[in-house]
């Protein structure tokens, strides 16, 4: 179950499955509306003002701030595999389940956490520690086509 401005799906699953939760810096949501834009001008010597040529929008990144309280330990490499680099895939956010983007990870994704006990797990004798962690990070994610998707029309 998603809920609005918590949560995204990348590929097949969403931040929630992970006990992650989308976060904000400030207290407002500020998504980037067009991307890179190039307003595309030249200047010539002797001349006022600049000459105005085609304007060129580039790549939109999404940065997304990812917050967790109890992501167990054994996840880590789950949510290494689901945010692989390497792959294109569909980017879905709660608060526009109509929209998708095709996106991938545009940046190496480095956790800040602090690992905490939450009990012991006995196995043929052997004790394990069972912990889980608490922390943040970020993820940026790189809109390939700058625009989004949707089964109702283009965005």
């Amino acid at each position: 179950m998603t809920q609005d401005f918590i949560d995204l799906k990348f590929g097949e699953h969403w931040a929630s499955d992970f006990n992650l939760v989308v976060v904000s810096t400030g207290d407002r949501y500020t998504p980037p509306v067009y991307g890179d834009v190039n307003v595309n001008t030249s200047t010539v010597a002797g001349k006022r003002g600049v000459y105005k040529w085609k304007t060129q929008i580039g790549a939109k990144t999404r940065q997304v701030r990812i917050a967790f309280d109890s992501l167990k330990v054994e996840d880590v490499n789950l949510i290494k595999e689901w945010l692989d680099p390497m792959r294109i895939r569909q980017l879905i956010f709660s608060e526009e389940p109509y929209k998708y983007y095709y996106a991938c990870v545009a940046q190496d994704i480095n956790m800040s956490f602090l690992p905490f006990l939450e009990g012991n797990t006995t196995v043929k004798g052997i004790t394990f520690n069972n912990g889980v962690y608490k922390g943040e990070f970020t993820i940026d994610f790189l809109c390939i086509d700058n625009y989004g998707y949707s089964d109702f029309g283009c965005f």
